[in-house]
């Protein structure tokens, strides 16, 4: 049986952060558009139905999944099929941890009112949660690591995707969201980044980030007036906030010491290098 010739890519295989930006890039536009034209005509015709409705956004990310697959076949495998489900105990127990302190932090110091989110507020936490953890995680280190896999490559991806999502989540500034919160936000989302990201490494299933951050933004939508129905924020600094930072913090240092265990270190290693064939 004649075995199939592994592609090249060389802007990625040679510059691979850029290359992976690169990719994030041309990806955007196949996947919002599909987001677009299947959500703008339901939302004129299903009342009730937003434009970031699930049904576009599902296929947009399926798209994206696809698109991947076919990009780098014949060498690498799916982001959502298979993977290490082992580590995902310890994750959501530190996940659960850090909601209670602050969620606590909201009501107890802001004195922040809790309430079921509408729809609308759902339907962005499965926009962020799907779209954003393509294109951060499944888009943006899977493709980092498709050649000299590493520890350091692993922590370098992780780091990098974690830091270009934090500066993306600046740009609430220009949606109407305070400076203040907007500044410390790409903060927080940097831990979160390093969270989500360290969640994808290690269980090499891309719906398991995707399922945790969706979660996540449902609680953080939870709290009412807190954010727009666009998931922008709507109040400035708060002491809750600060609270919300530090454990992001402490979170996000407590993922890379387990990451950077020996063992886990090289359960990753080992996962990566049967996701890619040619690492």
């Amino acid at each position: 049986m004649e075995q199939k010739k592994v592609r090249e890519h060389k802007i990625i295989d040679s510059h691979p952060i850029i290359g992976s930006i690169l990719f994030v890039l041309i990806m955007y536009i196949p996947v919002n558009l599909v987001v677009g034209v299947l959500n703008v005509p339901l939302s004129m015709v299903l009342p009730g139905y937003p434009q970031s409705g699930p049904v576009g956004i599902i296929a947009g990310f399926l798209l994206g999944v696809f698109i991947y697959r076919r990009w780098f076949r014949p060498d690498a495998e799916s982001l959502i099929k298979g993977g290490n489900m082992k580590p995902m105990g310890r994750f959501i127990l530190m996940f659960v941890v850090y909601w209670i302190v602050s969620e606590a932090a909201g009501v107890f110091l802001d004195g922040t009112k809790l309430g079921l989110p509408s729809f609308a507020y759902v339907c962005t936490a499965i926009t962020a949660g799907f779209i954003e953890e393509l294109l951060f995680r499944g888009l943006f280190i899977a493709p980092m690591l498709r050649k000299n896999l590493d520890k350091k490559r692993i922590m370098t991806a992780l780091l990098i995707s974690a830091a270009v999502f934090g500066l993306v989540h600046g740009s609430n500034i220009l949606a109407g969201a305070p400076v203040d919160s907007s500044i410390m936000q790409v903060g927080s989302s940097f831990a979160l980044g390093i969270v989500f990201g360290a969640v994808f490494l290690c269980t090499g299933n891309l719906l398991m980030p995707a399922l945790l951050h969706t979660l996540h933004d449902i609680i953080a939508f939870s709290n009412i007036g807190a954010t727009t129905e666009q998931g922008v924020i709507a109040q400035g600094v708060t002491l809750g906030s600060w609270i919300d930072l530090a454990a992001c913090t402490v979170f996000a240092i407590c993922v890379i010491l387990y990451l950077k265990k020996e063992s886990v270190m090289g359960d990753v290693l080992r996962l990566w290098k049967g996701k890619w064939h040619a690492a």
